[in-house]
């Protein structure tokens, strides 16, 4: 599609960004996002004991749903188990560091059973080593994360999502 783009005359060039803009825009934001939005400036006033609660039960939730849903992690259990070992899955200090070698070759097992690869939004990361990761993002991770990008990158620095501004970047 990026070869396509560069062909294109000038005009069409700017009608293809934009529409590309159109649905970026239509994943990013929603009904939901000025509630999101509030949700994270609420949770820049929580306290230490607050935090500490809630991503205690963050990562209970994503620890059991990784053992059970994705398959990758599921296979790595399965066959610790196989071999004996009964540690618990449940503990953070259990599980092996990832390396991004493994995410390159098993992209695809990272992805939760219940998602559905074709209705989520691919990410590819810049690639600083010269190798860039694929990623899928559901539409809620992306609206929670634009949330987070409207609380704390535009609102702390007195600029609205009406406002006009620019990002230089490349793709």
């Amino acid at each position: 599609m990026l070869r396509i783009y560069h062909l294109l005359p000038a005009r069409l060039r700017s009608m293809a960004a934009s529409l590309r803009g159109g649905y970026l825009r239509a994943w990013r934001y929603g009904p939901e996002t000025q509630r999101l939005v509030e949700e994270a400036r609420e949770r820049e006033r929580w306290s230490a004991t607050q935090w500490n609660a809630w991503q205690e039960q963050r990562l209970g939730y994503l620890l059991h749903r990784a053992a059970t849903r994705v398959p990758y992690y599921r296979e790595y259990w399965r066959r610790r188990r196989l071999a004996g070992d009964r540690a618990s899955n449940e503990i953070l200090g259990n599980w092996p560091i990832l390396e991004k070698e493994e995410l390159r070759r098993h992209c695809r097992g990272f992805v939760a059973d219940d998602c559905n690869v074709r209705s989520m939004f691919q990410e590819h990361t810049s690639g600083t080593t010269g190798k860039s990761l694929q990623l899928w993002w559901s539409r809620e991770t992306v609206r929670k994360w634009y949330a987070l990008f409207e609380a704390r990158w535009r609102l702390w620095y007195g600029v609205s999502s009406r406002d006009r501004w620019a990002i230089l970047g490349g793709q």
